[in-house]
């Protein structure tokens, strides 16, 4: 995926060339150069930068990833695309305290898609994690419920959905039971 800063110079350089080959006759390649860059440009209302700023938001990079989706309309995004916004989202209001609306665009990003199994797993954790220390036990264990059954059968996985078992049930992170 291509952040904003080499997306749109690549959409100038190819209208620039559709431009040049049109006037010199080259209509085939000016179609094609046109094209590029009409592409290039519904790639960015379409996918955005979302991908490339989840990678720096799994590298620890908070402010990164929310400058790299800083203006990107969701409404517009790729279902899937969406999916990863509303993760950043979350993690956004994480990093606020505020973890009713962590909670739920986490939610809302489940619901819209993510791509991997893998994925699906990290973000109910998260969001059993979060509902946890918001004091929504019972939304915590539903949510670890469903990460372990999406856990099923890979052993990384199972492991991960273990070790978020635990961490919910550590008194340092709000016991679930409600006690």
């Amino acid at each position: 995926m291509l952040t904003p800063r080499i997306r749109w110079p690549l959409v100038v350089v190819a209208l620039g060339l559709a431009f040049l080959r049109g006037s010199s006759g080259d209509l085939l390649r000016a179609a094609l150069f046109g094209t590029a860059a009409l592409l290039l440009a519904w790639g960015h209302w379409r996918y955005g930068a979302v991908r490339v700023a989840f990678t720096a938001l799994r590298q620890g990079r908070l402010t990164r990833a929310l400058a790299l989706i800083e203006g990107t309309d969701p409404s517009r995004l790729a279902p899937g695309f969406r999916a990863y916004y509303l993760w950043i989202r979350a993690a956004e209001a994480d990093a606020r305290g505020e973890l009713g609306a962590a909670g739920d665009q986490l939610e809302a990003a489940l619901a819209a898609g993510l791509r991997t199994r893998r994925d699906r797993v990290l973000a109910l954790a998260t969001l059993a994690a979060a509902r946890g220390r918001d004091g929504h036990a019972q939304e915590a264990l539903t949510a670890l419920a469903r990460a372990t059954r999406e856990a099923a059968g890979d052993p990384r996985l199972e492991a991960l959905a273990a070790r978020a078992r635990r961490d919910l049930e550590e008194p340092a992170g709000g016991t679930p039971s409600g006690e």
